[in-house]
């Protein structure tokens, strides 16, 4: 998800529903869908996000793959911080000219 949901803790079960109600209308996902996917019936469903039933960490986790999996967003994030390359030639023309050809494909 854009701002994923916090699964590991520190954050209130008020202030996950009420992050994860936000993603739901973003994305326009339904109850019905969200249920389908997180193979929950419709009921329980509707009782774990309104509240009325606790919501632990392996609901948490279940509704969150289930919206990653409607919205298709895996939140796979990369980054590189460093990146180290040798090449074996001296010659930088030929070398720029090689890797600008490589891209272009």
């Amino acid at each position: 998800m854009l701002k994923d949901l916090n699964l590991v803790g520190g954050m209130t079960n008020t202030d996950w529903l009420n992050q994860f109600h936000d993603e739901m209308r973003t994305h326009k996902i339904t109850q019905g869908q969200l249920a389908k996917t997180a193979d929950y019936s419709r009921s329980h469903l509707n009782q774990l996000l309104t509240g009325n039933k606790p919501i632990n960490e392996q609901a948490r986790v279940r509704l969150t793959l289930a919206l990653r999996s409607l919205t298709g967003q895996n939140n796979i994030d990369v980054c590189i911080d460093y990146l180290g390359v040798i090449f074996k030639s001296h010659d930088y023309e030929e070398l720029v000219m090689e890797v600008k050809s490589k891209m272009l494909v």
